[in-house]
């Protein structure tokens, strides 16, 4: 294992004008179509300035300071300047990256004027984007990218985009909007497993379909439904398999089969394992 010494000396100050040649302040560009910016920010490194990562597809690993997170379809991570950071993308991942400075965001409005945002004082803020909102992110950074961003009219041009997105991006992060959206990801999700719990029984499945992480979906079923997004599909397939026990005369590897279950032994394991007894019992218990 290496020593903390060996492990600082590895640690490295990023600039924009690394992956923006000319640039000082603020540059934008897309990993999939910079791979010498990509493996430079798989290392660890500290940079002074604002890193706002849009992944439009794939997935990423982004450790930030001593946390680790997973980023999916449609996610936004912003970075504080001075957090220790790295970035492993997916073979796959298509994402935007933006990196700004405060200079370059208050030469256009004022001093200080950052520390509005939700995001100022955190290492890290993440979020998943909606699905009404996407196509306007997309546009957002796909219009930054026709700028250049050496030419003093188009760095104007590329501040008031900036101020847009991080207006976007308080709105997911304040309070009453982030409640909303955890409203409308628990009331999707409870839609999506009434629909889907005969064919889907991963996690997984359903956090892809909310465009969301699954530690992000089993953290929001947790602080809205007090269970696990697990426990939330086996709970559905339970209350249905008793459903069809107590109501119809199909036998228990019919019952099996239709909810999904690979063979009927699989279905008795699932069963005894969360209602206590076998289906034959429960069956004959609920007939007595």
């Amino acid at each position: 294992m290496e020593s903390s010494r060996s492990l600082k000396e590895h640690i490295y100050n990023l600039r924009i004008d690394d992956a923006c040649a000319q640039a000082t302040n603020f540059c934008v560009l897309q990993i999939s179509k910079n791979a010498v910016f990509a493996s430079q920010i798989a290392q660890q490194h500290k940079a002074e300035f604002y890193c706002l990562l849009f992944l439009q597809s794939g997935k990423a690993t982004v450790y930030v300071q001593n946390d680790e997170v997973q980023l999916y379809n449609q996610q936004v991570i912003i970075i504080n300047p001075s957090s220790l950071r790295s970035f492993q993308f997916s073979a796959d991942a298509k994402a935007y990256v933006i990196c700004f400075t405060e200079t370059f965001f208050s030469l256009r409005y004022h001093d200080h004027i950052l520390q509005k945002f939700a995001f100022y004082n955190q290492d890290k803020s993440t979020f998943p984007i909606s699905i009404d909102d996407q196509k306007k992110w997309i546009s957002l950074m796909d219009f930054m990218l026709q700028e250049d961003v050496t030419y003093p009219t188009s760095q104007a041009t590329l501040r008031s985009y900036l101020n847009i997105l991080l207006q976007e991006t308080e709105k997911y992060l304040s309070d009453e909007s982030h409640q909303k959206h955890v409203n409308e990801k628990i009331t999707h999700f409870m839609q999506l497993v009434d629909e889907q719990f005969r064919h889907h029984k991963n996690p997984s499945y359903y956090a892809d379909r909310l465009h969301i992480s699954p530690g992000y979906l089993n953290k929001l079923c947790k602080l809205e439904q007090l269970n696990t997004s697990s426990e939330i599909i086996r709970n559905r397939i339970l209350m249905e398999a008793k459903r069809l026990l107590n109501h119809t005369k199909d036998t228990v590897s019919e019952i099996a089969y239709t909810l999904g279950f690979e063979s009927p032994s699989y279905f008795n394991t699932f069963f005894k394992k969360n209602a206590g007894i076998t289906p034959e019992k429960y069956r004959k218990q609920e007939l007595t």
